[in-house]
């Protein structure tokens, strides 16, 4: 019953472009068997455990975010998506978390630079933490700030247990009722500018910032290197964000391309390119 409602989870946030990766994934994947066996005999004493993905996160059991983590409940869309690119990229993870998608990027012998935004504090140590586990410092720059439309000092709403559903966009529900919030500091495309050394390098982006999407994007392509984005991953809530206002936009700046993932609810991601 366990794995039908996983099966069934799958499928409702990632469709059956989802389930087909993560068969594949089970039955392709060289690493598997290896990476099993370092689950069950490595996990149990150590201050970190080993996801499915692969990779080491610093121990953080009691949040949620920190669980999808150990058990690729993100899928492999994305993750073989990162890995797999085959010419010289720079990786912006906005809402980097605890680090997945920049260890990602990381790994990938292709990637020149990977600039990770977490602004929370706490969330923001398990990262810098996960990027030394896993021996990737040299190329990431880690970054405790949050990318918004003015500079300066903000409130973001926290949630006990789940990292994840941080933000700073009021007109998320979570903002609306959140018991407890804490400072954060804002930066702007400007800022952008002076921190992101991408030259002409092309640049590829993911953005999970719980409803803050349209603002991140829109300081995006104002930045001096916005005709270098060739790709922006995206997470969108129809409940707070008007998504085909946020595709004119991106399509005015030269995104023709958008491949929705596990469509079929309100949540779900978007996968907007330049060209296919």
């Amino acid at each position: 019953m366990n794995i039908l409602n996983r099966a069934l989870n799958i499928y409702y946030s990632e469709g059956l472009i989802g389930i087909t990766l993560r068969i594949k994934q089970r039955l392709t994947d060289k690493n598997n068997f290896k990476n099993w066996k370092k689950k069950l005999f490595m996990n149990s004493d150590r201050e970190f455990e080993y996801s499915e993905y692969g990779i080491k996160f610093k121990k953080n059991k009691s949040d949620a975010t920190y669980k999808m983590y150990l058990k690729a409940t993100y899928g492999y869309y994305y993750w073989n998506r990162i890995s797999r690119l085959k010419h010289n990229f720079t990786f912006l993870d906005i809402g980097a978390n605890q680090g997945l998608y920049t260890i990602c990027a990381a790994k990938n012998p292709n990637s020149m630079n990977i600039y990770a935004f977490e602004p929370v504090a706490e969330t923001y140590a398990y990262l810098n933490k996960n990027v030394q586990l896993n021996k990737v410092a040299d190329k990431c720059t880690l970054i405790n700030k949050a990318i918004a439309n003015r500079r300066g000092a903000a409130q973001i709403a926290i949630v006990d247990g789940h990292s994840g559903a941080a933000t700073i966009a009021e007109e998320n529900a979570i903002f609306q009722r959140a018991r407890a919030t804490t400072a954060i500091e804002l930066i702007d495309a400007g800022v952008l500018d002076n921190i992101v050394s991408a030259e002409f390098i092309p640049v590829v982006v993911k953005v999970d910032v719980e409803g803050h999407e349209p603002a991140v994007i829109e300081q995006l392509l104002k930045t001096s290197f916005s005709d270098r984005i060739t790709e922006i991953f995206f997470e969108v809530q129809e409940r707070w964000i008007d998504v085909e206002a946020l595709k004119s936009t991106l399509r005015d700046n030269g995104f023709v391309n958008f491949t929705e993932l596990g469509k079929g609810g309100v949540q779900y991601d978007i996968l907007a390119t330049r060209s296919s």
